[in-house]
């Protein structure tokens, strides 16, 4: 198997995985209940309400196939362009795979949780944001670990480092300082997509909290939502560049098992 036909197969298997869970997300009744909940714990209506559960599953499934099956190999061409692994680093092994992947989302994790703690420290201003129940929590770390990857990490990140490395070559930038353009054109698309990253969590953010404009998001949660996205964006675009996307959706799997799984548990 050549190796674009191997990263191929490992982004289908990635993207498999999603669109089961999202399924499951709205075809089992404890998942779907508690898909949405406001802060004052009232349950937000589920889309497709004229359908049924199994049906409405099916179709959010189809949708993930689709349309993040085409962003991965929207993904995986821009990788090839910028030099990176893409899916995955060849022969990288468990370590780069899985190991460091753990380790460092478990410790951003922790890091987005001592935020949420110092940001709510007065909680007359900022009581927190709220997280999804158990084990909707577990599901929705794993969706987002690969369907946000792919699209902030795979196509931002990568649009944006291609776009540098385009600007360098149109300028005639010499083949021997291609490499230096090369990595600041990485760590530019690394920024932009954490920036980007937090913004498409603004809706999400109105919706959680009740509100139907920014205004009604408070000030301080503005800041610790950029400040909890752009740490968990920024490490996991640093393994991105490095090993891939699996390694990528490992640190946001993990780093969301601790921030929306153990953190919950642990809090006040």
């Amino acid at each position: 198997m050549t190796p674009s036909r191997k990263q191929s197969v490992a982004l289908a298997a990635l993207v498999a995985v999603f669109a089961l869970l999202a399924f499951l997300t709205y075809a089992l009744e404890p998942l779907r209940e508690s898909l949405l909940r406001t802060a004052d714990g009232s349950t937000i209506p589920l889309p497709l309400a004229d359908v049924s559960h199994v049906q409405a599953a099916a179709w959010n499934a189809a949708i993930v196939l689709a349309f993040y099956g085409l962003m991965g190999l929207l993904g995986i061409w821009l990788s090839v362009r910028v030099g990176i692994p893409g899916v995955f680093r060849p022969k990288a092994g468990v370590r780069a795979w899985l190991l460091w992947p753990a380790g460092i989302g478990l410790g951003v994790g922790a890091a987005a949780a001592l935020l949420d703690h110092l940001f709510t420290l007065r909680r007359g201003i900022w009581v927190g944001f709220p997280h999804p129940e158990f084990p909707l929590s577990l599901v929705a770390s794993a969706t987002a670990g690969i369907g946000e990857e792919i699209l902030f990490r795979m196509v931002v990140m990568g649009l944006v480092a291609y776009a540098w490395l385009r600007i360098a070559r149109s300028r005639h930038v010499p083949t021997s300082e291609l490499g230096p353009a090369r990595t600041t054109g990485l760590w530019i698309g690394n920024v932009v997509a954490a920036l980007v990253f937090g913004v498409a969590h603004l809706p999400t953010v109105m919706v959680l909290l009740g509100t139907t404009s920014l205004s009604g998001i408070p000030p301080v949660a503005l800041i610790e939502l950029f400040a909890i996205n752009g740490v968990i964006g920024i490490a996991a675009g640093e393994r991105y560049a490095r090993d891939g996307l699996v390694a990528a959706a490992g640190v946001h799997f993990w780093a969301n098992v601790f921030w929306h799984v153990v953190w919950p548990m642990l809090g006040p």
